[in-house]
């Protein structure tokens, strides 16, 4: 599933041609709208099947749900893994933010991501130059 300023789904299946239907959503998926996640949360959990992986890309920014949706899958033991790409750095080299600004930017998503880890969640700090599988991996702890 992917959600921006709408939320697509596929249906349920297994095997290779199930793999990918998602790759393809994915591949297809764009950083647009303001759906927050708790309203995807609401939506999907009634249909997921219990033990599947859940797996948020989200820069954490701009949704205070963020907290209530992950501890609504925790709450129901599903193993939730959050790659998180941050803009601070770029905004920062870019000279959008100051020192001061960063910082306490910095600040607030270094709590956040604390937050979601004392949930239950396994959060990477996704780099922009490190490849999907190696920021599964990190989260995951391998």
């Amino acid at each position: 599933m992917t959600y921006g300023d709408e939320i697509v789904s596929v249906d349920r299946d297994t095997g290779k041609k199930q793999l990918y239907v998602i790759l393809t959503k994915l591949a297809g998926a764009m950083a647009k709208g303001n759906t927050p996640l708790k309203v995807v949360t609401n939506r999907i959990l009634p249909h997921i099947n219990r033990g599947s992986p859940i797996i948020i890309l989200s820069p954490l920014e701009d949704d205070p749900t963020i907290i209530d949706a992950v501890r609504d899958f925790r709450a129901r033991n599903f193993d939730v893994t959050i790659l998180s790409p941050s803009s601070l750095e770029f905004e920062f080299d870019a000279r959008r933010l100051d020192r001061t600004g960063y910082e306490v930017l910095k600040t607030e998503r270094d709590i956040l991501i604390s937050e979601l880890r004392g949930l239950g969640a396994n959060v990477m700090d996704w780099e922009p130059d490190m490849m999907l599988v190696t920021a599964l991996a990190g989260a995951r702890g391998f």
